[in-house]
C-alpha cells in the first residue's frame, strides 16, 4: 500500500501553517519553497476557504497577498481563489473605513490637545503591514497619558457608546486603565 507524502493537518496545525505562510518578516516570499512545502500550502489554502475560522479572518489579506508572491495562487483551486480575493476585497474595504475612522478620532482628540499613541495593528498599518494587504484588526488601541484618560473617554463618549463587560466595574480591569467603546 502506498502512503501519501502528505496527510490533512489538524485544524490547528492548519492555522499554524497559514499563519507562519502569512508572516511578513523574514519570509520566503520569492517563492522558493519544497514541493512538499507546496502541497501542504496548497491543501491548507484549499480547506481554509471552507472554514469560517474568526482566527483566520484578519489573516486572510496577508495570505492573499503571498499566494500571489509565491505563484502558489495559479495553483489552489478555483473556488478557494475566488473566496481568498472577495474576503480580501472585503476586509481591504472594511480596514479603510477603519482607517478614516481612526482618522476623526486622532483629529477630535488633537484639537483636545489630547495626545494618542497607536498601538497593535492600527500602529502598523501602512507600515509593516502594506495597504493592499493590511493585518486587519477587530478593534483600535489607543494609548493615553493617564491625566488626559477620563478626557479621552469623554471624547470617545461624544460618538460610541461605551461597552460595560462587567456591571460592577466601570472599566475592565480593577484599575480603571482600559475602556471599551463600541460604534
Amino acid at each position: 500500500m502506498k502512503t501519501a507524502t502528505y496527510s490533512q493537518p489538524r485544524k490547528k496545525e492548519s492555522y499554524l501553517s497559514l499563519l507562519h505562510f502569512a508572516r511578513i518578516s523574514g519570509s520566503n516570499s520569492n517563492g522558493n519553497y519544497s514541493d512538499d512545502y507546496k502541497a501542504a500550502m496548497v491543501e491548507a489554502l484549499n480547506a481554509a476557504t471552507s472554514s469560517s475560522s474568526p482566527a483566520l479572518r484578519p489573516l486572510i489579506p496577508l495570505i492573499y497577498h503571498k499566494t500571489g508572491q509565491t505563484g502558489l495562487r495559479d495553483i489552489i483551486q478555483p473556488q478557494a481563489k475566488k473566496i481568498l480575493r472577495e474576503k480580501t476585497v472585503q476586509l481591504i474595504g472594511l480596514e479603510m473605513f477603519n482607517q478614516q475612522r481612526l482618522k476623526e478620532i486622532i483629529a477630535s482628540h488633537k484639537n483636545e490637545r489630547i495626545p494618542v499613541i497607536l498601538l497593535k495593528g492600527a500602529a502598523f498599518s501602512g507600515s509593516l503591514y502594506p495597504a493592499n494587504a493590511p493585518r486587519v484588526g477587530v478593534d483600535l488601541d489607543l494609548l493615553v497619558m493617564q491625566d488626559d484618560f477620563e478626557a479621552a473617554c469623554k471624547l470617545l463618549g461624544q460618538t460610541m457608546e461605551p461597552v460595560l463587560l462587567s456591571s460592577e466595574r466601570l472599566a475592565t480591569h480593577d484599575t480603571l486603565f482600559e475602556r471599551v467603546f463600541g460604534p
